[in-house]
Parts: C-alpha cells; sequence; structure tokens
C-alpha cells in the first residue's frame, strides 16, 4: 500500500499502484531529420529556448520502511522540485547542443518511486507514450552509511536520469555503453560513488568501468571532443556499430582499450594505478604523471567556468515559454554566479535577450531602471509560449510555494 507523504513544498504528490516492476527500458530514439550520412554530426543550434521539462511527482511507498524515512528526511532539506530539474537540465546539456532543436521532446511526464526493491534503481516506460518512471530502492537507501545518504541519492537520481533522455539506437547500443554513459555524466557532475574503481576487462564492461574509459579517451585523444555527446546523437538516428570509434576518434576502440590498460597498468580487471590523472590530450609527458586535477576529485574552478560558459551562451527570442527559460537560467545562474547582486542578475538576464525578446526589453525599460524581479516576472507575462501543457505548467507552479 503507498500514501503520499507531505512534502514542503510538494511537487505532485499521489497514492500509487503497488503493481510489479516492468522490464527496464530507455526512451523510444528521436528519428529527427538529420540525413544518416550526416548522423555524425552535431545538430545545428538555434536560440530555441531552455529545455521543455517533464511534469515531475514523486510517490513514496511503505511510509514506516527505514530508507523512505531517510528519502523523507532527504526531501525535508532539499526541495524535491529543485534537484529533479537541476538533474534533468544537467543530463540534457551533457547529452546534447545547447538549445537544440532535436533535443529530446518525447518525455511528458516522469514519476519518482521510492518503494522496496532489490538492487539500486531502475527506469522504465509506462503504456502510455510520453510517460517515464524511475524507481529507488528504500532497500538500498536502509543500508547506506548516514555520511552517504545525500549524495548517493543524488548520484542514483543523475544516474537514472540519464537513463531518460539518452538514446539507444533502437536497443543495438552495448548495454555496457549506455550504462557507462549514465556513471560518465554522474562522474562529471561529481556524484562519484567512493567505492569506485578503475578497471574492468573490456571497454563496455560497463557503469564506473566505462564511465573511466570514455572519459580518459575524452581527456587524451585530440579528436575526442565531445565525443559522449556525439555518441548519444548518432544512437538517435543509427544503430550502433564498433567502426564508430574509428569515425568519431580516429582510433579503433580495441586499440584504445589497450592504451587505457597499459596506462593504469589494470591487471585482472582491477587497475594498479588507479590515481593517476590521465595526460591531456597533446601534451608532452616525459614518462611522469603531468600537473592535471585528478578525475576523482571534480575540479570545482572548471566546473564554475563550465556553468559560465553556458550562461553566456543562454539566449532567449521570445518564441518558446518565457517561465522555462527563466527557469533555467537562474538554475545557472546560481551554479556560475552563487553570491551576484540582483543589479548584475539584471544586466546578464537583459543580455541574454533578443529578436522579439530584445525589442519588447526596449520598448518596456525605456529609463533602463526596471528591477531584476520585474524583468523576470515581466518575461513569464509576456512571453507564456504557445503549448497549452506550458500555459497548464504555469498555472500549476504559479500555485506553488516559492522556494
Amino acid at each position: 500500500m503507498t500514501s503520499p507523504l507531505p512534502l514542503p513544498p510538494p511537487l505532485a504528490m499521489s497514492a500509487t499502484s503497488s503493481s510489479p516492476p516492468t522490464t527496464s527500458r530507455l526512451p523510444p530514439s528521436d528519428k529527427s531529420v538529420v540525413p544518416v550520412e550526416k548522423a555524425s554530426e552535431l545538430p545545428p543550434t538555434e536560440d530555441s529556448g531552455p529545455w521543455t521539462f517533464p511534469e515531475l511527482s514523486i510517490h513514496l511507498h511503505d511510509l514506516v520502511h527505514p530508507g523512505t524515512i531517510r528519502a523523507s528526511d532527504f526531501f525535508h532539506t532539499h526541495s524535491p522540485r529543485t534537484f529533479l530539474e537541476t538533474a534533468v537540465n544537467s543530463v540534457l546539456a551533457h547529452l546534447y547542443p545547447p538549445h537544440s532543436l532535436h533535443g529530446p521532446t518525447k518525455v511528458k511526464l516522469l514519476d519518482f518511486h521510492i518503494r522496496p526493491l532489490p538492487g539500486v534503481a531502475y527506469t522504465s516506460g509506462t503504456n502510455n507514450p510520453g510517460e517515464k518512471e524511475i524507481h529507488f530502492s528504500s532497500d538500498y537507501i536502509a543500508s547506506l552509511p548516514e555520511s552517504r545518504v545525500a549524495d548517493e541519492i543524488l548520484g542514483v537520481i543523475r544516474h537514472e536520469m540519464v537513463h531518460v533522455f539518452q538514446h539507444n539506437g533502437s536497443g543495438t547500443a552495448p548495454g555496457g555503453l549506455i550504462e557507462g554513459i549514465a556513471d560518465w555524466i554522474r562522474m562529471k557532475d561529481g556524484f562519484i560513488n567512493p567505492n569506485w574503481k578503475r578497471g574492468g576487462k573490456k571497454w563496455d564492461d560497463g557503469y564506473q568501468n566505462t564511465a573511466y574509459f570514455l572519459d580518459w579517451v575524452e581527456q587524451t585523444e585530440e579528436n575526442a571532443k565531445e565525443l559522449v555527446r556525439r555518441i548519444n546523437w548518432r544512437l538517435g538516428d543509427m544503430k550502433w556499430d564498433n567502426r564508430w570509434w574509428e569515425d568519431l576518434v580516429g582510433v579503433p576502440v580495441d586499440e584504445l582499450w589497450d592504451r587505457y590498460v597499459a596506462f593504469y597498468d589494470i591487471q585482472n580487471g582491477v587497475a594498479k594505478k588507479n590515481d593517476v590523472p590521465p595526460p591531456m590530450s597533446g601534451k608532452e609527458t616525459s614518462g611522469k604523471p603531468i600537473s592535471v586535477a585528478v578525475r576523482d576529485n571534480i575540479d570545482a574552478d572548471a566546473l564554475r567556468d563550465l556553468w559560465r560558459k553556458r550562461l553566456s551562451e543562454l539566449r532567449f527570442s521570445g518564441r518558446t515559454n518565457g517561465q522555462r527559460f527563466i527557469g533555467t537560467f537562474e538554475a545557472l545562474l546560481d551554479k556560475a554566479f552563487p553570491n551576484l547582486r540582483s543589479e548584475s542578475k539584471r544586466l546578464l538576464l537583459m543580455t541574454s535577450l533578443h529578436d522579439e525578446a530584445g525589442d519588447w526589453y526596449e520598448e518596456t525599460d525605456l529609463d533602463f531602471n526596471m528591477s531584476y524581479d520585474a524583468l523576470k516576472n515581466g518575461i513569464v507575462k509576456r512571453f507564456p509560449g504557445k503549448s497549452k501543457r506550458m500555459h497548464k505548467l504555469i498555472e500549476r507552479e504559479a500555485a506553488l510555494t516559492d522556494y
């Protein structure tokens, strides 16, 4: 039996059925208009506004379960709406070019369940197109050391959120690659499980084994920039082929794996030099590790620079939903400049407006004295978007208490 738990403030709480979990599957591939012969190229980007977020809801099962109690405590200190939307935004940013016209649009509703289950978590579809479910084991949450609960909940959510939105080549991609990409994004976002170690017996052993390999290839191979994003893009239109490695990187995957094994002295699937940072592409190491940050410890400055770059590239033309644009803008702003004054925020927001939105601003703020909050509210009111679903989302969100 399941019961809704009031979370302050709520996302969308409801009772859920106790039906058994279905087989996990990835979302159907997005059959975009890019010709097959150009499928290796990243899609063109336009100022088409921020990503369209699915409607999100949380369901807690067995409220007296120790893992459910822990999750409930976590939700009382971490805004569910914030960390789920942050996970969606981050996953899409890793998998797709900014504002891509060919980004994912099929997931309209995402239900997040915490329930007693064997294992850790799984992602599945439903009988209704456009709906996805993430099921997270309360048994696993209960087994965690107290100090690991928050980071592990966020890390598992990040991993499963990748499965909601990634392509899989119509089911032809190696399962180890699919799981490796999910852990790669979890790793890049700083949610590394302390038990992870480099290793594996082949490149597609999956999970952290493949995640570390993908990260190493991206860092060491000159032609491997945005490798994971390009692989995901191909998987949206094509069936998997190991020869893609030669197309995308210029080196067969078996040769890349042999180099990786040699670099980390991997024996019987275990790396003997697990903490040695990879050399950067084109750098001479003279036989010694060069001075770069170990990937197990995410460089906070580099991550902040990444958020600032994405914020500087964010544009709003007025052709899409203003509420979603403001949500993305503030999420990036919080990451890039957490202590920025309102006046500086207003200047950044103002400079992101162009075309119809830019014309609206010039006509509205003639004296150049509109406050940051007034500018945000004006954008939301003036540009509600054309989607009926967006209108409903705006009405629903307007009724929520502001975090």
